[in-house]
């Protein structure tokens, strides 16, 4: 029974895999066949073995794999990308700045970007400013 357990929890392991359910569900059943063999291996009954993968993947799936998508999951982790990416970034200004008179240019990762205050007060040159938002290839930007 020991090899059934091994074959059934690596086949759980390759089917995750290539499944498209989130959060390693059939990977924690996997990890109940492999506790399983355990049982196998030390000449426990049927009973007990099918006893121990319930178990087990009951205390995984309720337990541990919660806390284990909490952390996989953070919000907190994930990456802005392209546009998204420059918000609440600082950027060095190298044109005044001057709403009234639609100037203002902003250099940000090696980048340059038309820019407006984002409160209509003038911004001078080399000052470090916040990006707050963009709009229409515009950054529109606070003094920090």
């Amino acid at each position: 029974m020991i090899y059934f357990w091994l074959i059934l929890g690596i086949v759980l392991f390759i089917l995750e895999i290539f499944t498209f359910i989130p959060g390693f569900f059939l990977a924690s059943f996997g990890l109940s066949a492999f506790l399983t063999a355990i049982a196998a291996f030390l000449h426990l009954g049927l009973k007990v073995q099918i006893f121990v993968f319930a178990i087990s993947a009951f205390i995984i799936c309720m337990f541990i794999l919660p806390r284990f998508r909490k952390h996989l999951h953070n919000p907190k982790n994930e990456r802005k990308t392209g546009v998204d990416g420059y918000i609440d970034r600082t950027a060095t200004v190298i044109q005044k700045i001057q709403n009234s008179k639609n100037t203002g240019r902003i250099k940000i990762y090696g980048e340059e970007w038309k820019a407006l205050s984002a409160n209509d007060e003038d911004i001078e040159e080399n000052e470090i400013v916040k990006i707050k938002k963009m709009q229409d290839l515009t950054m529109f930007v606070e003094k920090i």
